[in-house]
């Protein structure tokens, strides 16, 4: 005998002419509860059906109370969406949604990296400023991502797939592993980045209290190289320490606190 989908008059209704596929349930966990009696599964005959069907009103109207539902009816009933397990084509509106949502995504986590790793690759000052506007841009994209996703999915697009959350995941882990090994090379004792000049004009400060490191200028220091000379004796009376020139000879540091 064929069976029929009957639907409680809380729930969602199904399109005009929906058929359920083989094996086919609802998703009890996202609908209002089953009113006590209620028969989900009806054979498909008029005939057969008729005294169980006049039992129970029909889709409510406006305001009208339903059996097992504590609120008034809504003025409309949400579409079948919201059982989520629906099959039939999304709309071309919710698939574009969905498109620039996943394409707004992956350009947010590209920016998020490339403006990470240009902090570290940039020269002076302009590398935190690479950094913080890269870094609030990407923000602005992965909430837009978010918002235009929530639009598809109201538009009637299917939500995505286990491996496409995990790739979203993989793109989130990425940025964050970026940004620990930048925090950790700026962080690092004694390691000399490739924006910080180590010739004449460069700036040096103190290192676990033996050692002298080449430092950016604008962050706070104790020395600065005034010349680079090849015998020691050649500094200038001003400048009272030095250090080893990467080239050759050596460079006088003054004090420049």
């Amino acid at each position: 005998m064929t069976m029929r989908f009957n639907p409680p008059p809380s729930w969602p209704q199904p399109p005009a002419g929906w058929t359920p596929p083989p094996g086919w349930q609802p998703d009890l966990a996202n609908l209002p509860p089953v009113p006590e009696g209620w028969q989900l599964w009806l054979p498909d005959d008029p005939a057969a059906t008729s005294a169980t069907a006049g039992t129970w009103p029909a889709a409510p109207a406006a305001g009208e109370t339903v059996p097992g539902l504590a609120a008034p009816a809504p003025a409309a009933f949400p579409q079948p969406t919201a059982f989520g397990t629906f099959p039939g084509p999304a709309s071309e509106e919710g698939l574009h949604a969905r498109r620039g949502a996943t394409r707004t995504f992956w350009i947010a986590i590209a920016v998020l990296v490339g403006a990470t790793v240009s902090t570290i690759l940039a020269s002076g000052d302009s590398g935190g400023i690479i950094w913080t506007g890269g870094f609030v841009f990407g923000l602005v994209l992965l909430v837009r991502a978010a918002v235009a996703y929530r639009a598809a999915r109201r538009a009637g697009a299917p939500a995505y797939s286990s491996r496409g959350w995990l790739g979203a995941a993989g793109g989130l882990v990425a940025c964050v592993a970026v940004g620990v090994v930048a925090v950790v090379s700026y962080a690092a004792p004694g390691t000399v980045l490739p924006h910080v000049a180590t010739g004449v004009g460069s700036c040096w400060d103190e290192a676990d209290g033996e050692f002298l490191e080449p430092v950016d200028c604008g962050d706070p220091h104790a020395f600065l190289a005034v010349e680079q000379v090849e015998v020691l004796d050649s500094c200038p009376l001003e400048a009272a320490w030095y250090v080893e020139a990467d080239d050759s000879g050596y460079l006088c540091l003054r004090e420049d606190a």
